[in-house]
């Protein structure tokens, strides 16, 4: 296609979208954001989507209100459903036509530079007029009741600011573009919170199927919380109990922190696998972690629980994820807690444990994960999930534990070991080895 050809393209497509907008009387398209540029700088606008096209306009780092009028290559949520990993990575980068709120200035964007901004006229769309609100807006609200909203985009920098991009070449998609759902979680508490040794990471999740316009399946929303305790303290008065306080180093020594909990809601757009939508933080006070549980043994136990919380078969070594990816994967001879849930999760679709109603409401956990690091004499990583929500009349939940320690051999590699369990809906709670459920 010619330059010229791609001007009168442009043209049209802009004038069909005016006509659209104007017939549109309960409250137009949906509205974008800039984001990732630069408070000194400028998101340029080109006259066809890619570089090599002149700039034509500029968008200021912080405008609101754009409106997205089509995007290069064009994928709708059910044609990336068909298209494997390879079959998307060739693709080449996306490119959208955007419009200020004013309609008088418009050019082609790199995708990775906006995000979605509101989602209401979307949902009306999908749902007509309710006088409910947005559901996502909604649901945010109750999800994040008890907790302190954060600044989503001050959040995805942060995350950002640690990553290093898996391909060397040149990409438009930012480098958090194939990061999980709960990686993404626990990668926000760490990288705001700091890291921690001897603690332990609770993490539920549940998703929630939203209306997306006709010829559409539900848009996938991801409701998690992430709950770092800190075991510093419990350990050291263990110590003091049984050796005396005297012969027990001072707390500073045992890292003792706050325990501090987040929870993030996430969604799939173009490219990009989980995008944050919004984001909240607290601090749990002792007394009520003392009530908490982590499958099913208290949160502020100061031992290595994971062991005990099922009944687990054989142990097999694995082998390290071939697969690059962007974020820290080793840490004082073990994996990182980023890089436990994603080996825990690896190989699990949770495509099938979202929930859909005709109005949206707050899902059921489904998946509860426990991460435990350094609460044993010697350097242990332990960790274990749970998967409930499965459409199986034996089986009522899978279980994966995953246990990470230092190699002797190549202390850049730890060693990784991975045992399962099957817990059953009736009779015995997990069958003997060997043994199904019934």
């Amino acid at each position: 296609m010619t330059r010229n050809s791609v001007l009168i393209a442009v043209a049209a497509v802009v004038a069909t979208a005016t006509a659209a907008r104007a017939e549109n009387a309960d409250g137009g398209p949906e509205s974008w954001r800039v984001t990732g540029v630069a408070a000194d700088d400028m998101l340029n606008a080109r006259m066809g989507p890619a570089i090599d096209f002149p700039v034509i306009e500029t968008f200021a780092p912080d405008e609101r209100g754009l409106e997205l009028i089509t995007c290069v290559p064009f994928h709708a949520i059910t044609h990336s459903a068909d298209m494997n990993d390879a079959e998307k990575a060739v693709l080449p980068p996306p490119w959208c036509l955007m419009r200020d709120a004013d309609g008088q200035r418009a050019g082609w964007v790199a995708q990775r530079f906006i995000t979605w901004d509101d989602n209401a006229s979307r949902i009306r769309e999908a749902t007509g007029p309710s006088g409910e609100g947005d559901p996502i807006d909604t649901l945010s609200a109750r999800f994040l009741d008890g907790y302190a909203p954060q600044d989503i985009l001050q959040v995805f920098e942060q995350i950002l600011a640690t990553l290093d991009p898996v391909d060397p070449q040149p990409s438009v998609f930012f480098a958090s573009a194939r990061i999980e759902p709960l990686t993404m979680a626990v990668l926000a508490l760490e990288t705001a919170e700091g890291q921690r040794d001897r603690v332990r990471y609770r993490i539920t999740y549940g998703i929630e199927g939203i209306p997306n316009p006709p010829k559409h399946g539900p848009l996938p929303l991801s409701f998690i919380q992430v709950d770092r305790f800190s075991l510093g303290s419990a350990i050291r008065q263990k110590a003091i109990d049984s050796h005396g306080a005297e012969h027990v180093a001072p707390p500073e020594e045992f890292d003792a922190g706050p325990h501090v909990s987040w929870r993030l809601i996430t969604r799939p757009v173009q490219g990009t696998t989980a995008d944050i939508v919004a984001a909240g933080r607290t601090e749990i006070p002792d007394a009520q972690a003392q009530k908490m549980t982590c499958l099913n043994n208290p949160c502020l136990s100061s031992g290595m629980d994971v062991q005990d919380a099922a009944s687990w078969g054989a142990e097999e070594k694995m082998t390290p994820n071939p697969e690059p990816v962007p974020f820290q994967v080793r840490r004082d001879g073990l994996l990182t807690p980023a890089a436990a849930i994603d080996d825990l999760t690896r190989e699990r679709n949770f495509d099938e444990q979202g929930q859909q109603r005709e109005i949206p409401n707050l899902p059921d956990p489904f998946f509860e994960a426990v991460i435990e690091i350094n609460l044993a004499q010697d350097s242990m990583l332990d960790a274990a999930m749970r998967m409930g929500g499965l459409k199986d009349d034996s089986i009522a939940a899978v279980w994966r534990r995953l246990v990470v320690i230092p190699s002797a051999e190549n202390v850049r590699i730890p060693q990784r070991y991975r045992a399962e369990a099957y817990e059953c809906h009736g009779g015995l709670k997990f069958p003997p080895e060997g043994r199904f459920c019934q």
